[in-house]
C-alpha cells in the first residue's frame, strides 16, 4: 500500500553523515529517539502549519521561495496555512505567513506523479536558503542521502510528528522523475512530505530531491520526486504556473 507522506519525521536517524562536512550542519540535542537523535541544524528546512497543526515540511531555496511536495499544497487555502523555522512544532524562532502556493502543472493526486510545488511567503525568511542540485546520474546511486522532515518518528503507532529529525539513506533507483529508497527501519513518514533529500556535493550540501510517498507504516520504501529534473519551474521562471492567491 502506498501513501502520500503528510503528518511526519524519520523512523530512526544516524549518528554521523558520509563525511566530516556535514558536522557543520547537524547539530543535535540530547534527545534519544529511534536509532539516533534528533536535529536542529538546517534551519531552512521548516514545517508547513496548517490550522495550527504540523501538516508537512518544506525547503527555503529563495528568499521567499519554499520547495514542497504538491499534494501538501492540494485543496488548501494557502491563507490558511504558515511556514514554521525552528527544531520543532513547540520550539518555533520564526513563523511566515504564505502568500500564494504553485502545484506542478502537471502533478496529479491520485497517482501522486510530478509530485513537486512551489510556495511564496508573504515576507523573507530570516535564515539563509539552500541550493539546489542540477544534475544527478546513474553514478550516484549507492551514494548516501540526507532526509530531514518534521514527521512521524513511528509509523506503526503514529506518534513523533512535529519534531525536526534527520537520516541518511542510500540511494537505491534512480528514475527520469523520481528516485527511491529501499532501507529497512529508515524511512521519511507521514509529515515529512514535501521535505528536502540532500546530496554532499564538493562539499555542500544541494536538494536533490522532495520527499511524496512510501509504504504505509513508512519501514520499507520510499519515493521522492527528483528536483534537478524540475530546474526551469522550481526557478520561478515565466513559464511557472499562476499561484492561488490567499484570501
Amino acid at each position: 500500500m502506498n501513501k502520500a507522506w503528510l503528518c511526519i519525521a524519520t523512523i530512526s536517524l544516524l549518528a554521523c553523515g558520509p563525511s566530516q562536512y556535514s558536522e557543520r550542519y547537524v547539530e543535535r540535542s540530547d534527545d534519544a529517539i529511534v536509532g539516533g537523535t534528533t536535529f536542529v541544524g538546517l534551519p531552512a528546512v521548516g514545517t508547513l502549519i496548517y490550522s495550527g497543526n504540523q501538516h508537512c515540511t518544506a525547503t527555503l531555496i529563495g528568499s521567499r521561495t519554499l520547495l514542497t511536495a504538491a499534494h501538501c499544497v492540494d485543496g488548501v487555502n494557502p491563507a490558511a496555512r504558515k511556514f514554521g523555522i525552528g527544531p520543532s512544532l513547540s520550539t518555533l524562532e520564526a513563523i511566515i505567513d504564505v502568500a500564494s502556493v504553485s502545484p506542478h502543472p502537471d502533478s496529479h493526486a491520485q497517482t501522486i506523479s510530478t509530485d513537486l510545488a512551489t510556495i511564496e511567503l508573504s515576507s523573507d525568511a530570516p535564515v539563509a536558503p539552500m541550493p539546489v542540485a542540477n544534475s544527478l546520474t546513474e553514478e550516484n546511486v549507492g551514494d548516501d542521502f540526507l532526509f530531514v522532515g518534521y514527521g512521524l518518528s513511528n509509523g506503526f503507532q503514529g506518534v513523533g510528528a512535529g519534531t525536526k529529525r534527520a537520516v541518511w539513506i542510500e540511494l537505491k533507483q534512480l528514475g527520469e522523475t523520481q528516485f527511491g529508497y529501499a532501507d529497512v527501519g529508515k524511512n521519511p513518514c507521514n509529515g515529512d512530505s514535501g521535505g528536502p533529500a540532500f546530496i554532499e556535493q564538493n562539499g555542500e550540501l544541494l536538494v536533490a530531491g522532495v520527499t511524496s510517498y512510501g509504504d504505509a507504516y513508512c519501514t520499507q520504501y520510499g519515493v521522492d520526486t527528483r528536483v534537478d529534473t524540475y530546474l526551469d519551474f522550481i526557478g520561478q521562471n515565466q513559464t511557472a504556473p499562476s499561484p492561488q492567491q490567499g484570501n
